[in-house]
């Protein structure tokens, strides 16, 4: 099934585009040919005033995550794409849902490296070797068990939100992979709830400051 990417946009001009990724599609394409991606469905609607139109994705989200992405629409603007993410001009805010009473701040720092399980990669922490990695964290709220949490990864590790909570002994609600909880209330949870909520970052082209955010529903502790 081919989605529409339309609805989900959250900002767009000559130079780039953001977008707010659903849950459950890959950023860019797997394995499966016939199935849809973030990338193909931006250049799906880029084309429909643009035949020649391509999307160039300068970073990612799991499959799962859902939120803010932003992917370059003009080769002008992937040079000062790349240089943000590159040199850490770019700020990201993620929300995360735990089970219990998360403190009002942690931070972790340590070295990850990924560790093949089955038929995927895990991220384990690692003594020696393996690739700095940096989050802090602060409790936004507490409701019904569970706590809304905001997450600043100061580098940008496969996982590294994931693992770094599961590490403190909070792992997000619907990861299983990191041991978060599958069922809630005596319901299924839909979804792993992380949402990247907010990039910040200078404009590519005109250097002006943005700040792209992806709105969730907060009337409720999970995301939807």
């Amino acid at each position: 099934m081919l989605i529409d990417i339309s609805p989900h946009i959250i900002f767009e001009d000559t130079w780039i585009i953001a977008v707010d990724k659903p849950s459950g599609l890959p950023s860019q394409g797997t394995r499966d040919p016939a199935r849809d991606h973030l990338v193909a469905a931006v250049e799906r609607y880029l084309r429909l005033t643009n035949p020649k139109a391509r999307a160039a994705l300068h970073h990612r989200l799991d499959v799962e995550t859902s939120g803010v992405i932003v992917l370059g629409k003009h080769k002008d603007a992937n040079k000062g794409l790349t240089d943000a993410f590159r040199e850490r001009l770019a700020q990201k805010t993620y929300l995360a849902v735990v089970v219990g009473e998360f403190p009002e701040e942690a931070a972790v720092t340590n070295h990850l490296a990924s560790k093949r399980d089955g038929k995927r990669n895990r991220m384990v922490t690692v003594r020696a070797g393996g690739d700095f990695a940096e989050t802090t964290f602060k409790r936004r709220r507490i409701e019904g068990g569970l706590s809304v949490v905001e997450a600043y990864p100061k580098t940008g590790r496969m996982h590294q939100i994931r693992v770094h909570l599961a590490g403190l002994g909070f792992p997000i609600v619907g990861d299983s992979f990191y041991g978060g909880v599958s069922r809630w209330d005596g319901a299924r949870v839909a979804r792993m709830m992380l949402h990247a909520w907010r990039l910040e970052l200078p404009h590519p082209v005109t250097g002006e400051s943005l700040v792209l955010d992806a709105p969730v529903d907060e009337g409720s502790v999970l995301l939807g």
